[in-house]
């Protein structure tokens, strides 16, 4: 197999301008039209869609001025993601907190916290559940404490901590579901060759964008609540893919495993 910068010799000599894509023979695999490449802020993508292949690569190209400016756009994006919201100091395990275990188990993810699968903690002071994002230097909680004495106080189902930049991913496969929260994700991800991408959100920006291009196939299964967003979303550049929708009734994380593969079996047969 060809390494990254043995594939960018090749690649580079391909006539591409910014924020654009083409598809092209794969000089790799000598499949038909199966190489799909983008340019994305200077940023040069590209992929193999044979599955024996398995061409595929990021690498920074020459910016032109566009470019740049796009990036440093991106940049001021990127600081308004990261929260003000420090990671709490004090953590505890779910252990000592039957509350949180029950929340767990109630959005099907006491397995993977049990298993350590995922990086997922309690804070005693703001009573929520916390779920790190891949990288550990962001993470969102989910409130389970008692409701406020005062009806006209509002308590904000989930919280933001640290930098969440991107999505939140979790299994392991070809086709990318994209969620709003992280437990939903966590449920999709558990059905071989799906992932769960969880945008934290019904926005989607551009490091997210990159992160699905390494993907045959995107799928959106936002909210029933948003599900504009989700058809507005999959109308969006994803460095040659179409993704498709998935109108749900329900959250994945409050379906049942055979409901859930019943669910993303159907869609993958329509």
């Amino acid at each position: 197999m060809y390494s990254i910068k043995e594939q960018y010799s090749i690649i580079k000599a391909v006539i591409l301008r910014d924020n654009s894509s083409k598809r092209i023979d794969c000089p790799f695999c000598g499949g038909q039209k199966t190489l799909s490449l983008s340019k994305m802020q200077g940023t040069l993508l590209w992929n193999c869609y044979k599955a024996s292949c398995g061409a595929k690569g990021i690498k920074d190209d020459k910016l032109s001025i566009n470019s740049i400016k796009s990036r440093l756009t991106s940049t001021r994006d990127k600081s308004r993601r990261s929260n003000p919201n420090e990671i709490p100091l004090l953590l505890s395990n779910c252990e000592h907190h039957p509350t949180s275990l029950d929340y767990l188990e109630s959005v099907q993810c006491l397995d993977v916290y049990k298993t350590n699968k995922v990086h997922i903690k309690y804070t005693p002071r703001d009573q929520r559940v916390l779920f790190f994002m891949n990288d550990n230097t962001g993470c969102v909680g989910r409130y389970i404490g008692d409701p406020p004495k005062n009806k006209n106080y509002r308590i904000p189902k989930w919280k933001v901590y640290g930098d969440t930049t991107g999505c939140f991913s979790y299994g392991q496969g070809k086709h990318a579901i994209v969620v709003e929260d992280i437990p939903s994700a966590i449920v999709v991800g558990k059905v071989p060759g799906y992932v769960g991408m969880a945008l934290l959100g019904t926005n989607i920006e551009h490091k997210q964008r990159q992160q699905l291009m390494f993907f045959n196939d995107i799928t959106f299964a936002l909210d029933k609540d948003a599900r504009k967003k989700s058809i507005s979303a999959a109308t969006k550049f994803y460095f040659g893919r179409k993704p498709t929708v998935l109108l749900l009734e329900e959250d994945f994380k409050n379906m049942g495993e055979d409901q859930v593969k019943q669910v993303l079996f159907g869609k993958d047969q329509q």
